[in-house]
C-alpha cells in the first residue's frame, strides 16, 4: 500500500523560512528534518547573513515533527565551537523466551554521539527555540543538545515526548498505526519520553490570538533576545 500521501502537507511550504526583523534578529523557521534538502537551505540562508551585525537568533521548530537527526545535528554544527553531547537511547530485546521463563527485560542502550563544529562560520551570540506540542521526534532530538549544553534559550510550549523511530503497521482503509520503538533521554539520564520537553518560559497562545493572527511566542522572543542581559540570568 503507498501511504506517499502521509507528508503532504510539508511540500506547500518552503523548508527553511528567514527573515530579518528589528535590531538585526534573525527568524529561522525550519519546517521539516524529512528531507536533506533543509540542510542545503539552511546552509544558503545561513551564508547570506553577515554574522558580526547578528543580535539575535530565533529557530522555530514549533511545527516540526521531525524526520533524520543528522540533518538537525547538521544545522546544530554552525551554532557551537565546542562538541555538544546529544540524546542516548534504549530499545527492548525482543527475547519472548524470556517472558514464558518469568525473567525480566532486557535492554540494549546506545548513544547518540556528539556534534562537533562544523568548518567555516559560526553563530555563537544569543539563540532562542520556540518549541511546542508538535515538536517531536527528530526535531526534539534538535532541541536536546542545544538545551542540555546551555546553548539555547526554549520558549513556548513543551515538545510532543516522543522520539518517534516507529513500528508502522497498514490498517484497513488507507490508515497508519505507528509505535514507537526507542526511548530517548539526556545525557544526564533525565527522561523526556512521554512527558516533553519543558521550555525555560513558557508562553501560551489563546483562541483570541489565533483570531487575531497573534504570535505570543514569537513576541515573547524578540522580548528575551532584545533584553538577553537579564534573561539569560
Amino acid at each position: 500500500m503507498n501511504n506517499s500521501f502521509q507528508y503532504r502537507t510539508f511540500l506547500q511550504e518552503p523548508l527553511v523560512e528567514k527573515k530579518v526583523l528589528e535590531n538585526w534578529i534573525v527568524y529561522i523557521k525550519l519546517t521539516t528534518f524529512r528531507s536533506e534538502g533543509i540542510v542545503d537551505a539552511f546552509n544558503l540562508e545561513f551564508d547570506k547573513l553577515n554574522l558580526n551585525e547578528v543580535r539575535g537568533m530565533i529557530l522555530d521548530v514549533r511545527y516540526n515533527s521531525g524526520g533524520n537527526s543528522d540533518y538537525g545535528y547538521k544545522i546544530i554544527s554552525h551554532l557551537i565551537d565546542q562538541p555538544v553531547e546529544t540524546a542516548r537511547w534504549k530499545t527492548r530485546k525482543y527475547l519472548p523466551a524470556y517472558a514464558s521463563w518469568g525473567l525480566p527485560e532486557e535492554w540494549h542502550e546506545g548513544s547518540m554521539g556528539t556534534i562537533d563544529p562544523s568548518e567555516g562560520n559560526h553563530y555563537l551570540g544569543p539563540l532562542v527555540l520556540l518549541v511546542g506540542p508538535l515538536t517531536a521526534s527528530a526535531a526534539e532530538d534538535f532541541v536536546l543538545p542545544l538545551d542540555y549544553s546551555n546553548r539555547a534559550m526554549l520558549i513556548g510550549s513543551k515538545t510532543a515526548g516522543g522520539t518517534g523511530n516507529p513500528i508502522t503497521v497498514s490498517l484497513p482503509g488507507g490508515g497508519v498505526f505507528m509505535v514507537c520503538a526507542k526511548k530517548d533521554y539526556y545525557p544526564d539520564g533525565k527522561e523526556f519520553v512521554g512527558y516533553g520537553i519543558e521550555p525555560d518560559i513558557s508562553v501560551q497562545s489563546s483562541q483570541q490570538d489565533v483570531y487575531e493572527n497573534r504570535d505570543r511566542v514569537m513576541e515573547k522572543a524578540i522580548e528575551v533576545l532584545q533584553n538577553w542581559k537579564h534573561y539569560n540570568n
